[in-house]
């Protein structure tokens, strides 16, 4: 397992999707699964790329601020590591958001494709 920290400015761009249910495929339960916020955020290269995290992971890293009421073009510096498993199949790999602060201004990045 490759553990990866992540820190970078990301603009809000809205909900990638609305809060839904899932079904454990081992007991059968419903859950309800929270609403997936989109960041963009520019790379190296210079070229623009786009993250979603969902709105429990804003939970669980216990934010300052109320995620539910960020706006497109807010800035917001988040931050966490990326768990690479080097076994199995992407599906055990994931990232965890450690926490974020609003930032002052707008981004500036480039329009994605």
């Amino acid at each position: 397992m490759q553990r990866v920290p992540f820190d970078f400015p990301g603009e809000y761009r809205g909900l990638a999707r609305h809060a839904g249910d899932w079904v454990d495929r081992s007991t059968g339960q419903v859950h309800q699964a929270a609403a997936r916020l989109t960041f963009e955020f520019e790379q190296p290269d210079g070229t623009v790329a786009s993250i979603d995290f969902p709105g429990s992971a804003f939970d669980k890293a216990k934010v300052p601020f109320d995620y539910a009421k960020l706006a497109k073009g807010d800035v917001v510096r988040l931050y966490g590591v990326t768990i690479v498993q080097d076994r199995s199949s992407d599906r055990d790999s994931y990232v965890q958001l450690l926490g974020c602060e609003m930032l002052a201004g707008k981004a500036g990045l480039k329009a994605a494709a």
